[in-house]
């Protein structure tokens, strides 16, 4: 958008090219984000649903969810027709799956637990 960076990190990335380091600069982008998002309180996550969620749901599951826990979420939307229907919801290490097709296998998981005692 024609704005320029900062001295500071101009010099900083300079520096990273000078010392062959540019491979890098992924991990401290990233490791940027990490402690931007933990500075300013945003939560970042996953939405994976089977067809596309609209806009009013999305924004009511995103209220909900930053009113549990004070923070803003960043959520990223993925539609993944495999999961067959529900949703699998993904944040920080906590993940909820309510998916037909997370159902499906603990459902078959457990019938062979059951089978293994059977037998």
């Amino acid at each position: 958008s024609g704005e320029s960076i900062s001295k500071p990190l101009e010099q900083f990335i300079d520096l990273l090219l000078k010392n062959k380091r540019e491979e890098r600069l992924q991990y401290i982008a990233l490791r940027f984000l990490e402690l931007y998002r933990k500075k300013f309180n945003i939560l970042s996550g996953t939405l994976i649903t089977a067809t596309k969620v609209d806009k009013p749901t999305y924004n009511r599951l995103k209220s909900f969810i930053e009113s549990k826990t004070g923070e803003t979420l960043e959520l990223e939307r993925l539609t993944d027709a495999s999961i067959l229907g529900g949703f699998i919801l993904q944040i920080g290490d906590n993940r909820l799956d309510t998916s037909v097709s997370g159902q499906l296998l603990r459902i078959k998981s457990e019938l062979k637990e059951v089978n293994r005692k059977i037998v």
